[in-house]
C-alpha cells in the first residue's frame, strides 16, 4: 500500500519538488515548456479539424518527449522515487508513543465481493495488524449522513468499533482511506450514545501514511480569499482580466462558442460568501498577514491563475464548486458542445471544478471573447500550476472532495490541487448549506489565528456548528474534511 497508493502522484510532486530546489536553468526552463506544452494540448484537445489534430499528434510526442528528458536530467539532483520504497518499519520510526497509523485497503474475493480491512501500526508493534472491517455492501448500507444517530452508529460500530479496540485510548491516529471511506466523513461518526471518534482520538486524513515521513516546512504569512462572486459578471471584464496574465503558458483560453441556452440553469450567487471572506481577511489582517481579497469583477479564474508560483501559504476559495458523473455531464449546456468536440468526459478530472466570477456565460453555453478565460476551473487544469508554497488550500465549497476512486485516491479537484503541490486540503464530501459553512469558517480561522493547530482548529469549529442548535445535524458540519 505504501508503494502503489498514489504512486504516480506521489511521483509527479516529488519530481516537481527537485526540479523547484535544483536552481538549474535548463531543469526549470524544460519543466516550464512542458507545461506549457500540456496546455496547449489540453487546448487542442476541444477541436477535430485536421490542423487540430495534426498539432495535437505533434503536441503529444513532443510532451512525450520532454517528460524522458526531465526524468532523465532531473536524476542529477536528487532521487524522485526514493519515497516509493518507504516500507512500514519507516513509518514505524516517525511514530511518537501515542501516534498510530492506519492504512484501509480494498480488496476482491472469488465471488467479486469487495472486502474492507484495516492495517495497523503503532511505535511499539513488531509488525502492522490486521483488522477486518466488513463488505462493501454492508459499509454502504449505513454511509448516508442523517439525523439518523443509528445509522452513523452501526458504521461506527463496523469501523472503529474494532479498530479501538485493539489501539490505547487517547491515541492520534493518522488514517489513509480507500474504495468508498474516501467519500465518507468517517472520522466525525458517533457511537450509538453519540460519542464521536474525533472526540475519544486525534484524528489525521492523510493521502497515504507516508505522509508521516516528510518534512514540514514552516509556512509563510500571506494568504488569498476568493468570495462575493459575481457569477454572471460581463464578459467584457473576464476578457480584460485574462489577459493581464503575466505568464501566458497558465492560460486554458476554452472560452469557445456554443449555443445560447437561456432555459438552462444558472448558478446563483451566495450571499454570506461576502461577510465569510471579509471577515476572515480582517481576522488575517490583525494577525499580520498579508492579504489579497478577490471579490466581484476581481474574482475571475484568471486571478486565480496569476496566484500560481506566488507562494501564498492559505487560499480560500468560498465559491461553488462540483463534480458531475458522466450521465449527469451529458445533460448541461457547458458539456454539451464538449462532448461533441472532444468527448473526453471519460476523465474524471474533467468532470470536477470550482466556479469563478463570470462562470454562468460558458456553463449555459454563451460564446467567450477570444482568449478569456471561461470562469469554470476544472481539475484538469491544476497540472499546470504551481502551489508548492500553499501550506493550506480551503475549498469552502460544495462537493470539492468528490470524484472517481482508483489506486490514486480520487480524481478530482482533491487530486488537482495535491498535483499543484499543495500541502493541506479542506473540502466537502456533499452539498453544504451558506449560512452554516459561514460560521464554520470563520470560527476555524479564529481559532488558527489563536495559536491551535490546523487539526485542532478545524475540530474546534466543526464542534463550534455542531453546538448550534440550527446546525446539530451532522448534515452541516460533517461534510467538511482535511486532507493532509
Amino acid at each position: 500500500l505504501l508503494l502503489s497508493k498514489g504512486i504516480i502522484l506521489n511521483s509527479e510532486i516529488s519530481l516537481e519538488r527537485i526540479i523547484k530546489n535544483s536552481h538549474s536553468n535548463k531543469l526549470t526552463s524544460l519543466y516550464d515548456d512542458l507545461l506549457e506544452h500540456r496546455v496547449k494540448l489540453y487546448e487542442v484537445g476541444y477541436l477535430n479539424d485536421p490542423r487540430s489534430i495534426q498539432l495535437r499528434d505533434s503536441l503529444r510526442i513532443l510532451v512525450a518527449k520532454e517528460e524522458r528528458e526531465l526524468v532523465a536530467l532531473s536524476t542529477e539532483y536528487g532521487d524522485f522515487t526514493k519515497d516509493l520504497y518507504l516500507e512500514w518499519n519507516d513509518i514505524k520510526e516517525h511514530l511518537s508513543k501515542n501516534d498510530i497509523a492506519i492504512e484501509f485497503i480494498d480488496y476482491r474475493d472469488d465471488s467479486d465481493t469487495t472486502h474492507y480491512s484495516a492495517l495497523i501500526l503503532g511505535n511499539n508493534y513488531d509488525a502492522p495488524r490486521m483488522v477486518y472491517i466488513g463488505t462493501e455492501e454492508e459499509i454502504t448500507k449505513f454511509s448516508k449522513y442523517s439525523s439518523n444517530e443509528y445509522a452513523a452508529s452501526q458504521l461506527y460500530d463496523l469501523i472503529w468499533g474494532k479498530i479501538y479496540s485493539i489501539i490505547p485510548k487517547n491515541s492520534s491516529i493518522y488514517f489513509s482511506p480507500s474504495g468508498v471511506l474516501h467519500q465518507m466523513s468517517i472520522e466525525y461518526l458517533g457511537d450509538i450514545i453519540g460519542e464521536k471518534a474525533s472526540n475519544r482520538h486525534t484524528i489525521h486524513r492523510v493521502s497515504s501514511t507516508r505522509y508521516l515521513c516528510k518534512e514540514n516546512q514552516q509556512p509563510g504569512t500571506s494568504a488569498a480569499l476568493f468570495g462575493n462572486l459575481n457569477y454572471d459578471l460581463d464578459s467584457s471584464l473576464i476578457a480584460k482580466n485574462s489577459l493581464e496574465i503575466n505568464d501566458r503558458k497558465y492560460l486554458a483560453h476554452r472560452g469557445y462558442p456554443g449555443a445560447h441556452n437561456n432555459s438552462a440553469p444558472r448558478w446563483a450567487n451566495l450571499d454570506n460568501t461576502k461577510d465569510e471572506v471579509e471577515s476572515i481577511a480582517r481576522v488575517l489582517e490583525n494577525k499580520s498577514y498579508k492579504t489579497s481579497l478577490f471579490e466581484g469583477e476581481e474574482g475571475t479564474e484568471a486571478s486565480f491563475k496569476k496566484l500560481s508560483g506566488q507562494e501564498y501559504a492559505m487560499i480560500h476559495l468560498a465559491t461553488h464548486g462540483f463534480f458531475l458523473k458522466v450521465n449527469e455531464a451529458k445533460r448541461t449546456s457547458y458539456y454539451s458542445r464538449q462532448i461533441e468536440e472532444k468527448n473526453d468526459l471519460i476523465n474524471p478530472m474533467n468532470r470536477s471544478g470550482v466556479l469563478f466570477s463570470g462562470a454562468n456565460h460558458s456553463w449555459i453555453g454563451e460564446p467567450l471573447p477570444d482568449y478569456s478565460e471561461d470562469g469554470i476551473l476544472l481539475a484538469e487544469e491544476l497540472a499546470a500550476l504551481d502551489f508548492h508554497g500553499t501550506d493550506l488550500l480551503i475549498l469552502s465549497a460544495c462537493e470539492t472532495g468528490l470524484g472517481e476512486v482508483s489506486s490514486e485516491g480520487v480524481s478530482g479537484l482533491q487530486y488537482g490541487f495535491k498535483q499543484a503541490g499543495v500541502n493541506t486540503l479542506v473540502m466537502s464530501l456533499w452539498k453544504v448549506d451558506d449560512e452554516a459553512t459561514k460560521l464554520l469558517m470563520t470560527e476555524f480561522y479564529k481559532q488558527l489565528l489563536n495559536g491551535e493547530t490546523k487539526r485542532q482548529a478545524f475540530d474546534k469549529a466543526k464542534e463550534t456548528v455542531r453546538k448550534d442548535s440550527r446546525y446539530s445535524d451532522p448534515f452541516y458540519w460533517a461534510a467538511f474534511i482535511m486532507l493532509d
